[in-house]
Formats: structure tokens, sequence, C-alpha cells
């Protein structure tokens, strides 16, 4: 039978090594951090930090068949391994009681597919791996409602009842999503979208139905830098885009050069010119006429 080591190496019981191509991965999460796990009383180590990841060689025989989880106050956990798949994960999860399991029982979730997420009346259950495959052991017998979610898919509502003290199988075929909405928020708000160069609104928007796949988005706003990136819209997803508008600098005020004032040169007015002409003239015969009278005078004088 294969053991676990602290080194984390499966080895082989007949020739003390195995080809890790066989190797698959039991990943058991419990709430309670120290509870001892055990695959058919063999002790595999501690719960830390909510899980342990085991790898078991799944073409080894005889195959481990118990799960024992125990923990003090707590009652001891008995339930089925999973089935395995080489190179893959399997995840287990185990919530502990401390009245007992009666009335419970378990839901082995298929779903083909890493990152589905279950939810049981609302209430997210847990994450398929790599495998595609989620145990959920101690489940309370009775109806639920089933919903699955994955990005990129459509998601799945449906009733299904959980038998105490057996095996539910859940199993779904996701199909992907064609179309996803983009919101866009801007700081600040008010700004002008362009989804494929094609105008769509202002900010805040919402637009939906949006094809799946990488799109051009566009935001303008006056006074700011145009805000530009290629997106990638997820089918059946909220794809969220918010941007921060970068002011531009202000705009330089043109300014004149100083122009220093050239002293006033003052032209002579051409009628002052004549005047001042005309002036001269008549002193120059008012003292002709004087002097005219004088020698007159004088001559007539004996």
């Amino acid at each position: 039978m294969p053991a676990f080591f602290s080194s984390g190496i499966v080895t082989g019981a007949e020739n003390g090594g195995i080809d890790l191509a066989t190797v698959g991965y039991i990943q058991i999460q419990v709430p309670v951090d120290g509870a001892r796990v055990y695959l058919d009383q063999v002790f595999m180590g501690f719960i830390q930090n909510g899980a342990i990841t085991i790898p078991i060689d799944v073409m080894a025989t005889p195959r481990y068949s118990n799960l024992i989880i125990e923990y003090t106050g707590y009652q001891t956990y008995i339930g089925p391994v999973p089935a395995l798949v080489p190179e893959k994960t399997v995840t287990v999860l185990v919530n502990l009681n401390k009245t007992g399991y009666e009335r419970m029982g378990i839901i082995s979730f298929e779903s083909r597919l890493a990152g589905a997420e279950l939810f049981l009346n609302g209430v997210k259950k847990g994450v398929t791996p790599d495998s595609g495959n989620l145990l959920i052991q101690t489940v309370p017998a009775g109806l639920y409602e089933f919903s699955v979610k994955r990005p990129g898919n459509l998601s799945i509502t449906q009733q299904q009842y959980v038998s105490s003290n057996a095996v539910t199988v859940y199993r779904v075929n996701l199909e992907p999503a064609t179309t996803g909405d983009v919101h866009i928020n801007s700081t600040p708000e008010g700004a002008e979208v362009y989804l494929n160069n094609l105008n769509a609104g202002f900010t805040p928007l919402t637009i939906p139905h949006v094809p799946v796949g990488n799109m051009t988005l566009k935001i303008t706003k006056e006074g700011y830098q145009d805000w530009g990136s290629e997106i990638l819209v997820v089918g059946a997803e909220q794809n969220q885009v918010d941007a921060v508008l970068v002011s531009l600098p202000p705009t330089p005020t043109p300014t004149c050069p100083d122009v220093t004032p050239s002293p006033e040169v003052v032209e002579p007015q051409e009628n002052g010119s004549i005047l001042y002409g005309v002036f001269i003239l008549v002193v120059v015969l008012v003292l002709c006429c004087v002097l005219i009278g004088v020698w007159a005078f004088r001559k007539q004088k004996p």
C-alpha cells in the first residue's frame, strides 16, 4: 500500500518508487487547524491553514477506502476516499461536528472544468480544482437549490435532494457564454465612452451583452488626456473597468514684448509759418513808413 512521507514523496511497498505520472492528489479542507488526517488508519498529517494535500499513487493496490479526521472536542469523521485522477487534484470538504454525523450526506460535484463554484441555497461551498471534481462531505440531508457559476460560462441553477448516509452525484455540463456586461467608471465622471470606436455613452456606464473577446475602449473628456486600453470581455461576467483621467497642463497665455514709445516729434505747422511771415512783413512796412515820414518831415523844416 502506498504511503505518504513528510518529504512529499510517494513510494510503493514493492519497488520503493513510482512514476510521478501516476500520482494523483487529494486536497482535504477542514476549517479546524490541527485536525489529524488518516487514510485507512495511516496517519497523513495535520490540517494547516485549513487544508492538507496528499499525493497518492493511483495505480497502487489495494487502494485507500476510508478518510478519517480526528480532533479533540469533535466527533471523529469517517468518510469515503474519492477516486483520484493522475496528475490532477480532487478536493474534499469536511465540516467537523461536535454532536455526530447522523442524517448527513455527501455531494459529489463533477463539472469537468476547474474553477466552477458550487452554491447551496446561495451559500458558496467550494470551487472545483483542476480535475473538475469536488466532494463535499457532512452535508445535512434535505432539498437544496444548487447553483454553479464559472467565469466564461452560463450559470446553472437547479433543485437537488441530498440523501442522508449516501453520495449524491451532481454532474453539470457548463455551456460557454457568448456575451458579458461591461461596467465602466471614470474619475471624474461624465466622460464619453467609445467601444471599438463606437460611441456608447457617458460614465458611469453599463454596456450589456457585449460579445466575448478583446475590445478597444477609449474614454475622453474635455480638459483631460484621452484614456485608452484593450479589454478582455469574459462571458456571463460583470466586466469592470475603472479609469482615472489625467488633466491636461494649462495652455500658456501669449504675451507681447514691451515696446518703448519713441519721442514725439513736433512738426511745425504750415499755417503758423505763414502768419509769422506776414507779421514780419507788416513790421517791416510799418518801420519803412515811419522812416519815410521822419525823412519827409525833416526835409520840409526850414
